[in-house]
């Protein structure tokens, strides 16, 4: 892992699109609920906290690059960006993936060769 590829985004609660209620992670569907957002069956909600700036488009991996996701949303205080400062807590929405993700696990923001060469 270069040095440019920090910590970017800590996951506290994930719903599935396709998954029943999972009452361990009630803020999430809280926050489903009280802003009607609409999580696909073929999508995944992620909330968490930004430790890098983050923006649509973004492609973000965990640890050991075994799973990539694309930012295809980007949700905060119940409103939708194109681009999140590094601080806040947020919610991504991205398509869904065969790998499971667990609380507090870290994702990593991929950088453009060019960047890295900087």
């Amino acid at each position: 892992m270069s040095n440019k590829n920090k910590a970017c985004f800590i996951i506290y609660q994930y719903f599935y699109g396709d998954q029943k209620a999972n009452t361990n992670f009630i803020e999430i569907l809280d926050y489903i609920k009280r802003y009607n957002i609409t999580v696909n069956k073929n999508e995944l909600l992620l909330s968490g906290r930004l430790c890098k700036d983050i923006k649509l488009g973004d492609v973000l991996f965990t640890k050991n690059y075994n799973t990539m996701i694309v930012v295809k949303c980007l949700f905060a205080y119940g409103h939708t960006f194109d681009f999140l400062n590094a601080g806040m807590s947020c919610a991504i929405l991205t398509n869904i993936l065969e790998y499971s993700f667990f609380q507090y696990e870290i994702l990593y923001k991929l950088y453009p060769e060019s960047a890295k060469k900087q």
